[in-house]
């Protein structure tokens, strides 16, 4: 965003890790002036956080965001009150199509989606941590106890998600007092993925 023109860009992250590396990568572009992190949980911002990363003209959330979140209430109640208080401040959410990621499976190596499961399951669901499988050092010989001593290797790390309905998402994001001004869904850009939506932009005002 900075790179696009924004005059300064906060990102919000759980990670110091994450904040590191996009710091790096701020410098690298030659925006690092104009790029800063709060670090910390989302959910729990201190007073002084939420002002370090308020007053903003727009809000971004994308992609794989909301499944880490029990409820959706808080979260687009803070994302309202980091924008600046006048009409025209705008939240962009870029997310999976609940579709794609609640109701269609491809089993093993098939290029055909199954119908599985329930659009309205409101029950954790397990999965790999996002991009363990670019991690070298998950299922490579960890012990089952920490110690490395040669145990029985472990499967990548685990998390629990909560997939939620494009219902849910839109009117979180009415109950926090913003206005809808756009809905749209994607398909898939893979021919094996036409006809299926797997993306969907939500576009909401301040008023």
């Amino acid at each position: 965003m900075a790179l696009l023109g924004a005059s300064h860009v906060t990102v919000v992250d759980a990670s110091p890790a994450n904040a590191s590396w996009g710091s790096r990568l701020a410098a690298a572009a030659g925006v690092a002036g104009r790029v800063g992190y709060v670090v910390g949980d989302v959910t729990e911002l201190t007073k002084e956080q939420e002002e370090a990363a308020g007053a903003a003209d727009l809000a971004v959330m994308e992609l794989g965001v909301l499944h880490y979140f029990l409820d959706l209430n808080p979260l687009f109640a803070l994302a309202f009150r980091l924008l600046r208080p006048s009409a025209g401040a705008t939240l962009v959410l870029r997310e999976f199509h609940p579709i794609s990621t609640k109701l269609l499976q491809k089993p093993g190596a098939s290029k055909k989606w199954k119908l599985a499961g329930s659009y309205f399951d409101c029950d954790l669901a397990t999965s790999a941590v996002a991009y363990s499988k670019h991690n070298s050092n998950e299922g490579a010989g960890a012990s089952g106890n920490g110690s490395g001593d040669g145990g029985a290797a472990e499967g990548p790390a685990g998390t629990l998600l909560r997939r939620w309905t494009l219902g849910e998402v839109v009117t979180a994001a009415a109950a926090a007092g913003f206005v809808v001004v756009r809905l749209e869904e994607e398909p898939g850009v893979r021919l094996a993925d036409a006809g299926i939506p797997k993306l969907f932009t939500l576009v909401a005002r301040r008023p």
